[in-house]
């Protein structure tokens, strides 16, 4: 089954949370310590490039997380924000929050992406080691709640180093359709 990405579907995406990053005289990094962005993107680090290229400087993802109803959850989050609403320069424009609602957007997340994982990282226990082996490892997470986002985190840091292997090596979805023609 193909799910269609983009705004309002139901479609696993990655929720990015931004700073700006100024670049003065080209190459001296100054943070805009006033605003962060919050947006969706089928793949973030394509999404971040393109609201990069047109604001001066690049946005710094700050955190990321993939899950399902991203643009649901984004535009509630939107709403909830919409008080201390900034708009900026360049695309996505209206994505801007003022820098005190990242406690509220954080957490938001974090609490949106938590239980996937946990059910996820449970179904592959039960599938490889069986059903009292998966138990006896929900009882560790339930009982070790920090190491359990640490693992998390770890396996989250590969996804996007993944991600920015592939896409820096061009193994997307177009270059490689245009490759195997040629083979």
């Amino acid at each position: 089954m193909w799910w269609r990405t983009g705004n309002d579907t139901p479609a696993p995406q990655w929720v990015y949370i931004g700073i700006h990053i100024y670049l003065l005289f080209g190459f001296i990094p100054i943070p805009n310590p006033f605003l962060f962005k919050w947006g969706i993107g089928g793949s973030w680090l394509g999404r971040l490039k393109g609201v990069s290229g047109t604001i001066p400087g690049f946005v710094l993802p700050i955190f990321l997380v993939y899950i399902p109803l991203a643009y649901q959850i984004e535009q509630w989050g939107h709403r909830r924000l919409k008080f201390i609403n900034v708009p900026y320069i360049g695309s996505g424009g209206t994505e801007w929050f003022i820098i005190i609602g990242l406690i509220f957007a954080i957490p938001v997340l974090a609490l949106c992406a938590f239980p996937l994982y946990l059910a996820l990282l449970h179904a592959l226990v039960y599938f490889v080691c069986g059903e009292i082996v998966a138990q006896n490892a929900l009882k560790w997470v339930i009982t070790h709640p920090l190491a359990t986002v640490y693992l998390i985190a770890m396996c989250k840091v590969m996804v996007i180093a993944g991600q920015v292997v592939t896409y820096r090596s061009g193994w997307k979805r177009g270059r490689v359709a245009r490759f195997a023609g040629k083979w």
